[in-house]
């Protein structure tokens, strides 16, 4: 092999740190990509025996971030009031 896999399980297998001998794993310290079509939600950033998907969209199988909702989401935030201003 010529080139060394950098999929989430792959650095997992290795134990790999970063920096060498820190204790940080590298998923930690940098973002993992699919080494094909760039994406960190592409389930083969995750597993490179996933297909790559060539797409960001939270949620796919297989992807570390499939139970991320999407930050577009509607919430309801509380306005103030007297009665829950901090006093």
């Amino acid at each position: 092999m010529s080139e060394q896999c950098n999929c989430r399980q792959c650095l997992r297998d290795r134990k790999e740190e970063n920096p060498l001998g820190s204790g940080w794993p590298t998923e930690m310290t940098r973002m993992i990509l699919c080494q094909i079509c760039g994406n960190k939600r592409c389930p083969h950033a995750t597993d490179h025996r996933n297909e790559c998907t060539g797409s960001n969209e939270p949620g796919q199988d297989g992807s570390a971030y499939a139970e991320c909702k999407s930050h577009n989401a509607a919430t309801t935030v509380a306005k103030p009031t007297p009665a829950n201003r901090a006093s």
